[in-house]
């Protein structure tokens, strides 16, 4: 059995992409430990008690992150974990997924040093493959 990364979020405003997102994750050998949330504030202030760990090794390594959600948007949770786990190197990363990837977003996730990744919903077993050869996961697959 490969590695697998310790911890991961999800955030997206659809339920059933979670649920998904989650079975394929999970079946990928990708991870066990999944926490999940439909909204920007829940997934703030989960973080927020997490981040009482002054080496915020309990932040999960990776979060896949909704760019278009209802209320507040997935740029709005990049401000406020840019506050939480600030610096040129964060320890935790940031994939974003979404429906419609605009030129912009290219640009403006250059400002999100967490940020690694912006790719395409639906996420499918061949994209994990594909982010699982990412630089910043060697060690782990």
């Amino acid at each position: 059995m490969n590695a697998m990364l310790d911890k991961v979020m999800l955030i997206d405003d659809d339920q059933f992409v979670l649920m998904m997102n989650e079975l394929l994750l999970k079946s990928s050998e990708f991870t066990t430990n999944i926490s999940s949330f439909t909204g920007v504030n829940d997934a703030i202030a989960h973080l927020e008690r997490k981040g009482n760990n002054a080496t915020r090794t309990t932040f999960p390594s990776l979060i896949f992150l909704d760019l278009d959600m209802t209320g507040k948007n997935g740029w709005d949770f990049l401000e406020a974990f840019t506050l939480l786990d600030p610096g040129n190197d964060p320890l935790t990363k940031i994939i974003i997924l979404s429906s419609s990837i605009l030129e912009s977003h290219n640009e403006k996730i250059k400002q999100y040093p967490a940020v690694i990744a912006l790719v395409h919903k639906p996420l499918i077993s061949e994209t994990i493959q594909s982010i699982k050869k990412l630089a910043f996961f060697e060690r782990f697959f």
